[in-house]
């Protein structure tokens, strides 16, 4: 009899398990309404802000009576799921401007749109969407960018490219994986750090290199484009400083507990492909580490981060999206961690796991 109580104790411990697994997410989240950072901490770092000025050329063909729109991406969540968009003003038929406040350290992905009678995203003289294109906030600053071509307006115009090579600024050795984005048009560098960007737009853009992981400091410049012509671009990255970062948070109150809770974000460490995974997704939840249970409801994680990293992160029982942390109201939550350069504790506090009027599903087994 012992036994068998022991494995209906059991058994109970797993149905709670699947029941934690099954508080599953509303797909149409509302998008916020600015740029800030969400951790919600007692020992949150204050990050000051700096206007951002983007400036966009469309098509000649664009519909005069289509707004543009500048969508800033969640890429932990998932690109399409909840971003943050913003109206421009036009200031003729194929300019137009807006200016926000983000934080300085900040490395915004986004991309431009059209408010039409059907979705209008931005796309390359490829045919393929932008999957976002890359700015480094390093103070009050403005961004001149070109969309070439609509998913319903084929592209026009001319073009160049751009070819170079990514090395140590130290040591002078080739970098692989590094990230070359450069008009909405993004490639990795091979064994021997050279990376090679076909059909950009006639121009000067803007080209942002940054390591997967993290380990080597972004690097921000101008590209001048020439029809049919090959713009040289040859870049050299300073090794990142590395620190210690710990997590300690907190689990929801009056909810199940001890269950695994993981810490997914925007770096290759904490689960990100930097890919579009199915359902338009970027995270792989086994990769992402898993925090230690201290006690109760307390749990902390200690990792080592590159110093200067725009770390955009969330706690989750599964995925960016799937059962991952929401706010007291059941929004979406997404945090923001400029890392310093000095080791740190963030103390941290889960609101729930739960979406606003839902209810977990209990399976006895």
């Amino acid at each position: 009899m012992p036994q068998i109580a022991r494995q209906q104790r059991t058994l109970r411990l797993l149905a709670a398990l699947i029941c934690a697994a099954l508080l599953f997410s509303s797909c149409s989240p509302a998008p916020t309404e600015s740029i800030q950072p969400t951790s919600a901490s007692p020992t949150a770092i204050p990050i000051p802000y700096a206007q951002v000025t983007f400036q966009v050329e469309v098509p000649l063909q664009t519909p005069a009576s289509d707004s543009i729109t500048l969508d800033v991406l969640d890429e932990v969540t998932g690109l399409a799921i909840n971003p943050t968009r913003y109206t421009l003003k036009k200031t003729d038929d194929t300019h137009a401007a807006i200016t926000i406040a983000i934080p300085v350290g900040s490395l915004v992905r986004y991309r431009y749109g059209r408010d039409s009678k059907s979705a209008a995203v931005e796309h390359t003289f490829q045919g393929t969407q932008v999957r976002y294109r890359l700015l480094i906030v390093a103070g009050t600053t403005s961004v001149n960018d070109i969309v070439c071509a609509w998913n319903d307006l084929p592209a026009q115009g001319s073009t160049g490219q751009v070819v170079g090579s990514v090395i140590d600024a130290e040591d002078q050795s080739p970098i692989p994986g590094v990230m070359v984005n450069v008009a909405g048009q993004q490639v990795v560098t091979g064994t021997d750090g050279s990376f090679v960007i076909a059909d950009i737009p006639v121009g000067t853009h803007n080209l942002v290199a940054m390591s997967l992981d993290g380990r080597y400091s972004a690097y921000q410049q101008q590209a001048v484009i020439a029809e049919n012509a090959t713009t040289p671009v040859p870049l050299q990255l300073n090794a990142a400083k590395m620190v210690n970062v710990t997590f300690n948070v907190k689990s929801p109150e009056g909810e199940i507990q001890g269950l695994p809770i993981r810490i997914v974000g925007n770096s290759y460490l904490l689960g990100n492909t930097f890919a579009d995974l199915n359902g338009g997704f970027s995270i792989v939840a086994s990769r992402a580490p898993l925090l230690t249970l201290q006690s109760g409801t307390n749990y902390s994680l200690t990792l080592s981060l590159p110093a200067g990293y725009d770390l955009r992160y969330k706690y989750s029982l599964g995925d960016g999206f799937w059962n991952s942390e929401r706010s007291s109201d059941g929004q979406l939550k997404l945090r923001q961690l400029i890392i310093p350069d000095h080791d740190i504790t963030i103390d941290d506090w889960i609101d729930t796991w739960q979406v606003a009027g839902s209810a977990p599903v209990t399976f006895s087994v």
